[in-house]
This record gives C-alpha cells, structure tokens and sequence, in this order.
C-alpha cells in the first residue's frame, strides 16, 4: 500500500488520532472532527450513490462505519474550545500536506468517489485490507470445508 494514498485521505488521519486518543497517548478529543467528516461523506455518499455499484457502495459504507462512525461511538461527547483549536489545527496541517503534494482536499474526495464509480476501489487503502480480509476468511472456509 502506498502511504501516501493512506495519508491523503483524512479520514485515516481521524481513525489513528481516535485510536491514540482511546490510547491515551494524545489528550485531545477528536469529537468535532469525527461528527463533521461523518456528515459531510454521508451527504456525499447520498449524492453518488447512483453513480456507485451497489456492491461497491456497500463496501465503501462499511467503511465509514469503521472510520468514522465507530469512533462517534466510542468517544466522549466533550467538546471543548482547546479540543476545537486542535482539530483546526490539524485539518489545517493535512490541507498544507496536500498542498505540498501537488493536490487539495475537493480533488481528493472527487477521486475517491471517482474511483468509486469506475470501479478502481481495490486500490483504496482500507479497502485493500478488507479484501485481504474477505479473501483470508474465505480460504480458511474453504479449507475447512474440504477436511
């Protein structure tokens, strides 16, 4: 996987900063973050979803539930102005991130949703590990299936 696929995508910065936050390894709750990026990708989800094979809509779905709103679930509904000057703080990092690399985040989020539509999901970070997922657990059935 390329890490700058994985990095240009700020859901996944969100999914690590839930992760260390549950870790306790950052103090910053990432609450406000989580809740705006859920909607705005719901309302994009809504607005595609006609362009989207269904089978490759649900995958994607499945992975907002995982990347965005599990983490909704899991963190305290705290928000506070230290919290809110920190996400700011680093949407405004990720946008420099992009920038340097030559991108910005509505070209980002059309390509995905792009990607999406002609069927080039397989190369999306997240959804490589569910494929290798999908593909272990099924090799596993088959093994044990044919014992």
């Amino acid at each position: 996987m390329n890490i700058y696929n994985f990095l240009q995508f700020y859901s996944y910065w969100l999914f690590i900063w839930f992760v260390l936050y549950q870790l306790g390894l950052i103090q910053y709750n990432p609450i406000i973050s989580c809740i705006v990026a859920f909607i705005i990708i719901s309302i994009c989800v809504i607005l595609r979803r006609k362009l989207i094979e269904p089978k490759v809509l649900l995958l994607f779905i499945i992975q907002i539930a995982y990347l965005k709103f599990l983490p909704i679930l899991f963190l305290k509904k705290e928000i506070t102005l230290k919290n809110f000057k920190v996400e700011l703080l680093v949407f405004i990092i990720y946008n420099i991130f992009l920038l340097i690399n030559g991108t910005n985040v509505v070209n980002v989020y059309y390509n995905l949703f792009e990607n999406l539509r002609i069927h080039k999901y397989k190369n999306l970070p997240f959804t490589v590990f569910f494929i290798k997922l999908h593909d272990h657990f099924f090799s596993y059935i088959d093994l044990y299936n044919k014992n």
